[in-house]
């Protein structure tokens, strides 16, 4: 009975915990203010879910027996199961994320468009989703990326089934480990989330049903052993779990399925073999990827923070970080945590032991690592123990057979993960919890710079060309020495119409990089915005001279001169853009412009022809022409 009440009060004080945060943001807790960014009508569903949570839960275990059965065998189960998931891709598709601020959302978007041959962390995953977008018929980006997300979330609701028929004996035992599975706050990750990691999840989901089977003797240890070799390959976080991989051997053992030892190494051996295989055929050279790791990637245990890096190990503020991290993505484990005594205490099912190795060395893993983003950034990567600890505090309510308080606990977790997403869901909601915790949370310099920077691309794509400016103002005021920033300030400044401020932020950048062409190439474009045609001219003749094969920079040069009244000059610069690809109907248009300054009538009449042959449609190049003819007659051009 204590146990029951302590539980529930745990589960009240969690919710209470979300409404009394609801009127003012805390960014030290980003895992538990999300009301306070909601849309008002969240406020409500959550508040009445909540008074309603109680006569509820005495009631669920009632209702079960009169319920479809999802795990009959037969045709019912299985449109039980069916409609399930269609109701889950309906919830996705429906509450799609409206951002990409989290995570590396645009950078993913970017280079799988400028298709980027890239390596990092997630080998498998980086090459699976270049080969889907480049097969893809007409479908950009983003487009692969949501469907991607939609299908791994599919997937997991699908695996959510035979995984709690394995740990629940009980019917009510199996809806308490999928309401688990299903309400936990990694679920926005189906949501049509760009990012690498929504397959992951299923995979490892996968991983512990085949766990759950080889200690029942019933799946083979090579089965197993290749399989975590792969979600290794497919990121390299799933290392962690290579020791629950020794633990189920171990208690399979001792439950006496190993029949021979040539059995057992065989099949432990197959899975460097999985993964020196997969990373070839991925083109990862794994001894170059090992030897350039930066010791950055961890956080100091003793050394002060550098500019990549918030905090060090022992820190509060990583402390507050990681308690957000696990209100946010684990509320499951949490509760159990806080709410059921000797829960750590007490003898463990052989099943409790293999979620537990695997939940604990990963979160330890995601404990020592830099959240180099932020942590409410990197959310997702760090969210991955999440997953086996729910599975273990599944376990740990039902060796209690604790179904009543279960669905409190399953029920709060539910309110919470929908308010999550909701967030997510709404632009104006997600723009404005990214921009709180961007100026209030515990970051490090870099992370905050980047964050303006990501901020700034998302306003510029959104044409709010005023709030990126700002951003990326913001993004060079923590970051000077960064040279990026300061060229997309200057391509918002030139957006604006304020080309005296666009010429200011690229000087600051040439003084401290001058050998970028593509920066000399936009002062000229600045200069020239503004009337200063000789700064002009010299800008651009330093682009080219840093780089002399590239038809933009010489077309620019060209159309410099030509605003300087040097139009022979101009003619060179057109040339040499065309002898380097430059064939657009604004260059012929401009050398006809320039014939023209120099009484080169015939000529000019052959650059707008040309012109026109490109673009039959370009209006400038045909009034000009008409005009041409017109005022001098046909006959009469020289």
């Amino acid at each position: 009975m204590w146990v029951k009440r302590r539980l529930e009060l745990v589960v009240l004080l969690f919710l209470l915990g979300h409404l009394a945060l609801s009127w003012q943001p805390v960014p030290a807790l980003w895992g538990l203010d999300l009301l306070s960014y909601a849309p008002w009508w969240y406020l409500v569903i959550f508040l009445l879910g909540s008074l309603a949570l109680w006569p509820l839960g005495s009631r669920i275990s009632g209702l079960l027996p009169h319920l479809p059965d999802p795990w009959d065998p037969g045709f019912r189960g299985w449109l039980v199961r069916l409609m399930v998931v269609g109701g889950g891709l309906v919830f996705f598709v429906l509450w799609r994320s409206q951002l990409h601020l989290l995570g590396d959302g645009y950078l993913m978007l970017r280079e799988l468009v400028m298709l980027v041959d890239r390596t990092g962390n997630e080998p498998l995953a980086l090459w699976v989703l270049a080969k889907l977008y480049r097969s893809s018929v007409g479908l950009d980006a983003g487009t692969v990326y949501r469907l991607y997300s939609y299908v791994a979330g599919v997937c997991y609701v699908l695996l959510a089934f035979p995984v709690a028929s394995s740990l629940g004996t009980a019917r009510e035992g199996r809806w308490l480990v999928l309401g688990v599975l299903l309400t936990a706050g990694y679920m926005q990750v189906f949501c049509g989330y760009v990012e690498n990691y929504p397959p992951l999840f299923p995979a490892t989901l996968l991983y512990f049903w085949g766990g759950l089977r080889l200690l029942q003797g019933r799946l083979p240890l090579w089965a197993l052993s290749g399989g975590l070799a792969l979600l290794m390959t497919y990121h390299f976080i799933a290392i962690t779990l290579a020791p629950s991989l020794l633990v189920a051997v171990w208690l399979g053992w001792r439950r006496g399925h190993w029949d021979g030892w040539w059995r057992l190494v065989g099949g432990l051996a197959l899975g460097p073999v999985v993964v020196l295989t997969v990373l070839s055929g991925v083109g990862l050279d794994l001894f170059a990827y090992t030897t350039g790791l930066r010791g950055g990637h961890l956080l100091p245990t003793w050394a002060a923070p550098d500019y990549s890096q918030a905090y060090g190990l022992l820190s509060w503020r990583h402390g507050l970080d990681l308690l957000a991290e696990q209100l946010l993505v684990a509320p499951v484990v949490v509760l159990v945590l806080l709410g059921v005594g000797g829960v750590m205490r007490r003898s463990w099912s052989d099943e409790r032991i293999f979620f537990g190795v695997a939940g604990l060395l990963a979160f330890l893993f995601t404990a020592l690592a830099n959240p180099e983003i932020g942590a409410f950034r990197d959310w997702d990567v760090l969210a991955f123990p999440a997953l086996p600890l729910g599975l273990w505090a599944a376990c740990a309510l039902l060796e209690r057979r604790a179904w009543r308080v279960g669905w409190l606990v399953c029920g709060a977790a539910a309110l919470h993960t929908f308010v999550w997403i909701g967030i997510n869901a709404d632009t104006e909601a997600g723009l404005e919890r990214f921009r709180v915790l961007l100026d209030e949370g515990y970051l490090s310099r870099h992370a905050r710079a980047y964050g303006w920077e990501t901020l700034g691309a998302y306003y510029r794509y959104a044409g709010q060309r005023e709030r990126a400016l700002q951003a990326f103002s913001h993004a060079i005021a923590k970051e000077p020495n960064n040279i990026r920033f300061r060229e997309a300030a200057a391509r918002e400044a030139l957006a604006l119409q304020r080309p005296e401020a666009a010429a200011k932020a690229l000087e600051d950048a040439l003084a401290l990089d001058d050998g970028n062409p593509q920066l000399w190439d936009l002062l000229g474009t600045a200069y020239a915005a503004d009337g200063r045609y000789r700064e002009s001219v010299a800008a651009h003749r330093s682009a080219v001279a840093l780089q002399g094969r590239d038809a933009m920079f010489w077309y620019n040069l060209g159309n410099a001169q030509l605003l300087a009244g040097e139009p022979a000059a101009a003619l060179k610069a057109y040339r040499e853009a065309a002898v380097w690809g430059g064939q657009g109907s604004e260059l012929y248009y401009n050398a006809g412009l320039a014939h023209e300054a120099l009484g080169d009538w015939r000529a000019a009449r052959g650059s707008y022809e040309q012109a026109l042959q490109i673009d039959s449609d370009y209006a400038p190049a045909r009034l000009r022409l008409t005009q041409l003819r017109r005022r001098l007659g046909q006959t009469d051009l020289k």
